[in-house]
Formats: C-alpha cells, sequence, structure tokens
C-alpha cells in the first residue's frame, strides 16, 4: 500500500532523542540524474498539495558557475565553470572530497524539514539536491519524484512547528534501487519560475513514488544525503531538523521525530543536501500584477488575479475581518485564493505582489 503525505506542519511539542542513535555514515560516488519535467505545487496545511501549473519540461541549467548554490548552500558544489555541480568538500574542509553522510541505505525517511537560519536572496531560481533511493533493495526500478518547499517560519524549539508555502515537483522517471551509491539532479533552472526564500524559515523536501493531483505518495524507502553551510558558503542552518523516520508515515511526531544534528562531526551540524540559488535573484515580478475579481457570497471571498510570474507568490488580505491568504501565479499567470468565514458588511482587497507590487478593490457580503 503506498502511504500519502497525510499532514502539513504539526504542532511540535518536545524535543525528540539526538539524531546520533541511528547509524551515521559516509557514501562517495554520487550518480548524475537528470530531472525530466517538473511541476509548481502549493502545500495546503491540511495534507493536500495543489497544482499551480502544468507539467513543464525543464533543461539542466547553464553551463558556468554552479549558481545553484548561491542563495542557500547545504549541498557545497565544485565551482569549475562546467554548471554540473558536482559535489566537493572544500568550506569546512572535511577531508571527504565528494563524500556525504547518511543512515545506510535501508533508513527510510522520505520527508525532511530543515531551517533556512539565514539566505542570500529572497527568490531562487536553481536547486541542486541529493538522495538515496532504496526502494525495495534493488529488486526493480521504481518511480522517483521529488517535492522541494519552502516557508517563512521555522522553531527550533520543537513547539511551534514550521510553516511550508509554494514549492516544485520533480519528475526523474524509474530509477535503479539501492543503486550502491547516492543521486544527484543535474542542477534545475526553474527562470523565471522559482522558490520563494526566507531569513529564519524552512526547507522541506519529499522523496516520493506518486503524486495524483492532490496526494503525494511516500516512496517505498529512501532518504535525503546529509551536509552541511559554512560561513563561507551561501546561508546558513541551526541544528534541528524533522526526519519522518519513526514511523516514516507522511508526519512529524514530535516526541520522536524532531533531532538534533549538532552532532559534532563534520560539518558541523548536518542538515538534508540540497541548495538553492539562480542568477540575479530577486522576487520575480512583472510589474503588471493586479486584482481582477473581488467577490463575496455566502461569507466566502473569491479573489482572483492576473498578469503575474508562474510560481511567484501573493498575498491577500481583507479590511472587513482582517483576514488573509497568500496564492501562487500559475503558468497563465493567473492565480485565486478564497477567504472563508467573512460576516456581512462592506470591505476591501488589498494585494501584495513581488518587488512591492499591489493592488486594492471592493467587495461587499451580503446578508
Amino acid at each position: 500500500m503506498k502511504s500519502k503525505l497525510l499532514v502539513a506542519a504539526c504542532a511540535l511539542l518536545v524535543f525528540a532523542v539526538a539524531a546520533d542513535a541511528k547509524d551515521l555514515q559516509l557514501l562517495d560516488n554520487p550518480i548524475r540524474v537528470q530531472a525530466l519535467q517538473a511541476r509548481a505545487i502549493m502545500w495546503n496545511g491540511d495534507g493536500t498539495v495543489t497544482p499551480t501549473s502544468d507539467w513543464k519540461p525543464v533543461g539542466p541549467s547553464s553551463a558556468g558557475d554552479c549558481a545553484a548554490t548561491n542563495v542557500w548552500d547545504c549541498f557545497e558544489a565544485d565551482d569549475a565553470g562546467d554548471g554540473t555541480c558536482d559535489p566537493v568538500d572544500v568550506d569546512p574542509g572535511c577531508g571527504l572530497g565528494s563524500s556525504r553522510w547518511f543512515y545506510g541505505p535501508s533508513y527510510c525517511n522520505m520527508f525532511a524539514v530543515n531551517d533556512t537560519l539565514t539566505v542570500e536572496a529572497d527568490f531562487a531560481t536553481q536547486t541542486v539536491f541529493g538522495w538515496y533511493w532504496y526502494g525495495d533493495g534493488g529488486a526493480g526500478p521504481e518511480a522517483c519524484l521529488v517535492a522541494l518547499f519552502t516557508g517563512d517560519y521555522f522553531d527550533d524549539t520543537c513547539t511551534d512547528g514550521y510553516t511550508l508555502g509554494a514549492g516544485w515537483i520533480f519528475d526523474f522517471g524509474d530509477l535503479e534501487t539501492n543503486p550502491g551509491s547516492y543521486y544527484i539532479c543535474v542542477p534545475i533552472d526553474l527562470a523565471p519560475g522559482g522558490f520563494d526564500m526566507y531569513n529564519n524559515g524552512a526547507v522541506g523536501g519529499i522523496l516520493a513514488n506518486a503524486y495524483d493531483g492532490e496526494y503525494i505518495y511516500l516512496a517505498t524507502c529512501a532518504q535525503f544525503m546529509l551536509w552541511g553551510t559554512d560561513a563561507n558558503r551561501a546561508g546558513s542552518q541551526g541544528p534541528v531538523q524533522y526526519d519522518d523516520d519513526n514511523p516514516p508515515d507522511g508526519t512529524h511526531d514530535p516526541a520522536t521525530e524532531c533531532y538534533d544534528y549538532a552532532l559534532g562531526l563534520c560539518p558541523d551540524p548536518l542538515g538534508a543536501m540540497m541548495a538553492f540559488g539562480g542568477e540575479g535573484g530577486g522576487c520575480p515580478a512583472t510589474g503588471d500584477e493586479m486584482i481582477k475579481k473581488a467577490k463575496c457570497k455566502k461569507g466566502k471571498l473569491k479573489v482572483s488575479v492576473a498578469n503575474g510570474v508562474l510560481g511567484s507568490e501573493f498575498t491577500i488580505s481583507e479590511t472587513l475581518s482582517g483576514k488573509s491568504a497568500v496564492g501562487v501565479f500559475d503558468s497563465k499567470g493567473k492565480g485565486k485564493v478564497t477567504i472563508k468565514g467573512l460576516p456581512t458588511g462592506s470591505g476591501t482587497a488589498n494585494a501584495e505582489f513581488c518587488q512591492n507590487g499591489s493592488d486594492s478593490k471592493a467587495f461587499s457580503c451580503p446578508a
């Protein structure tokens, strides 16, 4: 039976056992694979994941410096100028080359959430990441999808959890299971779309074998490889990470799945092996974003926006009750949010877009 990703950010209450209770070891000789297609998605907070674009083909980032790591880097890539972003170890200089930490082939943690303590820009158009794909232990290939999300909140005391929002899901087709080394993706360029990045924010990754447009289905068994940030590379992380491993069921249990990764190893602390970057940075905008409609019926305010950039977030707030909602522009440059529970009366819907864009439209909620 496939396992659905059932819940979003849990209310995390207590700090779990240390990660060194598991069998950390090193693995070298990464295998490079190319994503076939990508789709923009939105984390809804109720266990569902909504597509905000159609599937689109993706190609590697253009040759040149490894720009996929210049906003937040827990990957560490070779900056040789060929754009391949092969893993290296220069900063902090652990003497490990392209080896990365993991918990042995058969350890299963398909859902990890790390923090972005600091970032170098508020938007990233490229990403690169590494993972181990155990599956059924090597009996045959398994469909591989990797979903990444970012969010604007991460509580490192494990009391208030984290927030995830817009993201992307990447389709790698069928990959051989338990290959004896770990996979890394060819750096993926999503421009003009990408990821919103946040200081004191969150990055979440899911390793899956299916997505039906509503639920992400966890892979049979897989894990992100582990590395760390460094003062000489972009961004930084704290010591806390949530791992869905006890059991791997698509949720994070605060009592058993919140880990301290400051283990005295190199690098220290460790975290899920991924990075975000891209040339130019900056939250993408056309400058022509606008509210097209703002209509209220039976206490539900529906606001439609237009002329945006795929993957770019927008926020709608309303003055009648003071509520707000976040949406994301789709491949047609459109977006929509619904705010529920409004009283009878008149108000204004206010939109905030990237690069300080804004718009307003009056509405009325009839009795």
